[in-house]
Order: structure tokens, then sequence, then C-alpha cells
């Protein structure tokens, strides 16, 4: 929770690693209890996620500080007309944070939920399934809370040093982002989890739908 009051980008990320982990642990917890291959399968799915997207958003924030000498995100916006390589990476690491298709994000959420939900008449596993919506909660408002930097007009005043920005760092944020898109097209090579990656494949034009509405309003704002 003390991520989301958070104004230092970094600071931001690094407090919500902590609710990574934890997701992590519920998970590492469950397949403890279960015993079975897929448990762990869908414990690793969600390490390899997490290290994905948040990988992806250290390399932007400490790309940010660089074009504009500071890393408040309550002071930062505008960035996409400013550093859009860069920004694309991090819109596609948002989306697997927040757990929207078709990202190995919403893979991992998807697979935890299921699962859980399967065997919800058990304690423990509910206990697990509710601590795993309360991790959905928390990275949709966490991601929120960062996304921002992107939309609306710039709040600083260094804008005129941003061209000095390396557009190789912007392709190696965009880039690694890509990795939430390969881990989840990698699913379709694992036969337990084809039916997942369907579901990812077909739950993707909602995505079209969020991002507009997504944009509109962090327009008006």
């Amino acid at each position: 929770l003390h991520a989301i009051h958070q104004r230092d980008g970094k600071k931001l990320l690094a407090y919500s690693t902590i609710t990574g982990n934890g997701f992590a642990v519920a998970l590492f917890t469950y397949y403890l209890y279960i015993r079975d291959e897929l448990s762990l399968a869908i414990m690793l799915i969600a390490v390899l996620a997490h290290m994905s997207y948040k990988t992806t958003l250290f390399l932007d924030i400490g790309l940010v500080e660089q074009i504009t000498g500071f890393r408040y995100i309550h002071r930062l916006r505008g960035l996409v007309s400013i550093a859009p390589i860069s920004a694309a990476g991090s819109l596609l690491a948002f989306l697997s944070l927040t757990g929207l298709p078709p990202t190995v994000g919403f893979a991992s959420k998807l697979f935890a939920v299921v699962e859980a939900v399967f065997r919800i008449g058990d304690t423990p596993v509910t206990l697990v399934l509710t601590t795993i919506l309360a991790y959905i909660a928390l990275s949709i408002m966490i991601g929120l809370s960062y996304i921002k930097i992107y939309f609306g007009k710039p709040h600083f005043e260094e804008a005129g040093s941003v061209s000095s920005a390396s557009s190789k760092q912007q392709y190696l944020i965009l880039s690694n982002s890509l990795s939430s898109l390969l881990f989840t097209a990698a699913l379709a090579l694992y036969p337990g989890f084809r039916s997942y990656f369907l579901i990812s494949v077909l739950a993707s034009p909602m995505l079209l739908v969020f991002l507009f509405a997504f944009t509109t309003v962090m327009r008006r704002g």
C-alpha cells in the first residue's frame, strides 16, 4: 500500500517489487500445498512476468531521470511526445503489470486465479486466492500511478534537454518490454498452457477498447 502514495518513481517501483514478491510467495505456498507441476509452472511464469515488466520500468524511470533531471512522478507529464519509443515499451510493461492481454502478466494472473478458483472450497487455497486478488488490485493502482507521466502537458522546464536522450536507451527499453509478448508466445509450446494461450489471443481485442478509453481519460486529465 505504501507504493501507491510514493512520488519518487524509483521508490514506487521498489515498493511494488515487494508486492510482486508477495504474489510469488503466495504461489510458492500454493505449490507447497498442492504439490503438482502445474502450480510450479504457474509460479515460474509469474516470476518471469515480474522480471519482464519490472526491469523495463526501472530502465524507463532511469531514462526519465536522465532526461528531466528528476524522477518525481507527480511533476512529470507529457513524456510520450518526448520519448515515444521508451513510452511504447513502458506502456507494454504497464499492460503486463496490470494484467491485460496478450502480455505474460495477463497469463500469469489468469493462471493463478483459475487454478485457485477450481479449489476454492479449501481454506488455505481461499487465503491464497484472496492474496492474489489483492495483488491484482494493487498492481492496477500502482500501474495507473506510474503511467500518468506519459500523458498530458509537460510539467518540467528541462524539456529542451530531452533531445540529448540516447535513442539506444529507448530501444533497449522497448526491446526489453517485448519479452512480455515472447513469454506469452512460448506458452503455446507447453501442452498444458495452450488453452490459456488461446484465451490470451482471443482476449486481445479488449486491449484496444482499454487503450482508447485510457488515452481519452488521460488526455482530458
